[in-house]
């Protein structure tokens, strides 16, 4: 392996969970606020940012805790699953000796989506926005916490995610980078390593 070890965005990234999001805060939204909204510019907003599109739509306190409350429904399609070959190259790095951490915005739902898919066990460590004080990415504090605490080495740490707040937190830590450039449109994000499929991430990092 070129890395020892991995530190994981969730969404976008290690789970395709953007449609199912979109589609629980279209359905919140509509319930409290009584207005329809565009599909695409909602999915756009969140792809960015919990906090973006919260500041473009001003959803009230209930319209926030109604739209948990449908996104942590499993049965509502679009369902959240792992990309595919994620689930392997978890694995097959914690087989290896290597270590994976997440580092998300999202709340501890994302642990329990991993411990659902039985993922959970190839994690060293978590950093979701229930217990994360610190700064949001793109600032690096969340990334720079985890190195101090487990004496990650930059040169052998990659950060893995799906938009430029992940890259710039992990290019701020001063840690290697690897953009998953789903729809081919991040060309302009400088990054150590480049995938447009999820199951390229296990040559990408030399994972046998």
């Amino acid at each position: 392996m070129i890395y020892t070890d991995y530190i994981w965005d969730f969404d976008g990234m290690l789970f395709d969970s953007y449609a199912h999001i979109t589609e629980a805060f279209m359905q919140a939204y509509k319930r409290i606020h009584g207005k329809d909204i565009d599909r695409k510019e909602c999915y756009d907003l969140f792809k960015i940012s919990f906090r973006t599109a919260y500041e473009h739509y001003q959803p009230d306190s209930l319209c926030r805790l109604v739209f948990r409350a449908i996104e942590s429904r499993t049965d509502l399609a679009p369902a959240v699953l792992p990309y595919p070959g994620i689930p392997e190259v978890l694995q097959k790095i914690h087989a290896n000796g290597g270590r994976n951490f997440l580092n998300t915005h999202r709340d501890s739902l994302a642990l329990t989506y991993l411990e659902n898919f039985g993922l959970l066990q190839y994690f060293t460590d978590a950093v979701t926005s229930e217990i994360n004080t610190m700064p949001s990415k793109p600032a690096p504090d969340t990334n720079l916490y985890l190195m101090k605490k487990y004496n990650l080495h930059p040169a052998t740490t990659v950060m893995i995610g799906d938009r430029d707040v992940d890259i710039d937190s992990g290019a701020s830590a001063g840690l290697c980078t690897c953009l998953f450039d789903e729809f081919g449109n991040g060309a302009s994000i400088a990054c150590t390593h480049r995938v447009t499929d999820t199951r390229d991430l296990a040559a990408t990092f030399g994972i046998a």
